[in-house]
């Protein structure tokens, strides 16, 4: 679910949602139905309007119950599947739709409401910025070919190398359309919430399976890396030292 000029954060008691393969690929079916985290999410809506990030809350259904419940999408379903959804019992989530209308600033704004509302809920709290990158790398796929793609991806590779994803805010308009990432404004709202709580990022994969390139990266918050020894400096405001 999508609002025009507004950052959309579900309210709903439940998510839920299923997918299967497409005709041409191994058969396979996921499902999963959550509960969301109402109080986290009204608190992440609460630091981020005093942030002055306009925010929508959204319904779906009913207001509670059962049938109070937002349809999720293969970019929610699919991560929560593997990250924690299968777990007994699963997590409760948030479920948040970012505006690419609105500034990146204000992104990194809502980010950092994140982490702030995260924090002060006291609870465990994991942040999935679930974007696809670049989805013109192949001539037969739905945006055909543009090697902008290519370079978008391997920007965003050096940048989460570089614990800087601050280099992709210069990215111009033009060139962001050529490459027709799904993932840059998920990945903005990111670095908004690593400028709150410092963590080191490691690059696990990428590869362009078909049409559109996958990245996956971990990060870990800097004072867990500090503790068990893999970070060299404790965190503050400047660079942090990852160990490689």
């Amino acid at each position: 679910v999508r609002v025009d000029g507004m950052i959309g954060v579900a309210v709903t008691e439940y998510a839920a949602g299923e997918l299967d393969a497409d005709a041409d690929q191994p058969p396979g079916h996921i499902e999963l139905s959550l509960t969301v985290d109402r109080d986290l999410a009204y608190g992440i809506a609460v630091q981020a309007h005093e942030a002055g990030v306009p925010v929508g809350l959204l319904g779906y259904g009913s207001s509670s119950g059962e049938a109070s419940c937002l349809p999720l999408d293969w970019g929610a379903l699919i991560p929560l599947w593997f990250i924690g959804g299968q777990a007994t019992p699963p997590p409760q989530v948030v479920v948040i739709t970012p505006s690419r209308q609105l500034p990146l600033a204000q992104l990194i704004d809502f980010g950092r409401s994140i982490a702030e509302a995260a924090a002060a809920s006291g609870k465990r709290v994991g942040l999935i910025a679930s974007s696809d990158l670049g989805h013109a790398h192949q001539r037969h796929g739905p945006y055909g070919y543009d090697p902008a793609s290519a370079r978008f991806d391997k920007l965003v590779a050096e940048a989460v190398q570089a614990e800087d994803l601050a280099r992709l805010l210069d990215l111009s308009p033009r060139f962001i359309e050529s490459a027709k990432p799904d993932g840059l404004w998920q990945i903005v709202m990111l670095h908004g919430a690593l400028g709150h709580t410092p963590m080191c990022g490691e690059l696990l994969s990428y590869e362009v399976p078909t049409y559109f390139g996958l990245l996956c990266a971990a990060y870990t918050p800097a004072d867990e890396m500090l503790r068990v020894g893999y970070i060299k400096t404790p965190p503050s405001d400047q660079a942090l030292q990852c160990a490689r």
